[in-house]
């Protein structure tokens, strides 16, 4: 996923699956306020229950589309 793909969802309420610090998967939803970039870290996905590193992030979806599914 790049960053401009990443920006279409901020202000949205998104789920995501990622990979941790210790290499287990992981998933949360919540709403994304904003996609920075970190000098030495990278891009990070900026959430209401933390931050997630772009670089680790396997799957990124509405919440909205993911439920009517």
């Amino acid at each position: 996923m790049t960053v401009s793909e990443a920006k279409e969802f901020v202000g949205k309420t998104v789920f995501v699956e990622y990979v941790d610090r210790n290499g287990l998967p992981c998933s949360g939803s919540g709403k994304l306020y904003d996609v920075e970039y970190v000098p030495m870290y990278g891009s990070n996905l900026v959430f209401d229950f933390g931050d997630v590193p772009l670089d680790k992030v396997c799957l990124l979806t509405d919440e909205a589309v993911r439920k009517a599914a």
